[in-house]
């Protein structure tokens, strides 16, 4: 008896450690794959850098440009106080009101903004409803309803404008805080632009 538990010891040490092994070769080989070719293989630990996508006929969207974020906006003249105007390379935006109208049963809220686009360069440029989205203060992003239309968007010709509403409906009541307008146009550069309403 006493010799059987000298050895069970020595076994239990022995099947710990083949145990160990068998856990460490299954843990390295799940972090490399290899279907026949070396250039699939992947490396733990490698730094994977995303694709920069740049228009290179309109300049837009170039690498090491970031948004425009409007700190301090800019109030229309004689505009209510939630105007403002904001001048892009080839287009001014003019933020006319913005209004919400909350449904305390539903907890949800719809923000309608009223603006004008305003081609201010030589050649023709394009208002898109996928182009405006809402972002709340911790990320949250709400778009249009799908299918929007209306007078606000198409083709403006040069020196021309294009008026009308976005109405981003749905939106629950708290994501709403701090909200920001990103315009992506398909010319111009990123804006955030802060709501004052």
């Amino acid at each position: 008896m006493q010799i059987y538990r000298k050895y069970q010891k020595k076994l239990l040490v022995l099947v710990a450690s083949f145990g160990l092994l068998i856990l460490l070769v299954a843990c390295n080989s799940a972090g490399t794959t290899n279907n026949g070719s070396t250039k699939n293989t992947q490396v733990q630990g490698r730094t994977v850098f995303p694709t920069v996508i740049v228009d290179t006929k309109t300049g837009a969207n170039k690498p090491g440009i970031g948004p425009i974020i409007i700190q301090s906006p800019t109030p229309v003249p004689g505009g209510s106080t939630s105007s403002q105007q904001i001048g892009l390379a080839d287009r001014t935006l003019v933020i006319e009101n913005v209004s919400r109208q909350t449904n305390t049963k539903t907890g949800m809220t719809t923000v309608t903004i009223t603006l004008v686009v305003k081609n201010t360069s030589g050649k023709s440029i394009k208002n898109l409803a996928t182009s405006y989205q809402l972002v709340g203060a911790e990320g949250d992003m709400f778009g249009l309803p799908p299918g929007t239309s209306g007078n606000l968007f198409g083709t403006i010709a040069s020196g021309n404008t294009r008026s009308g509403t976005l109405a981003f409906q749905e939106i629950p009541t708290f994501a709403i805080k701090k909200l920001q307008l990103l315009y992506r146009p398909e010319s111009a550069q990123v804006v955030f632009v802060p709501l004052n309403a």
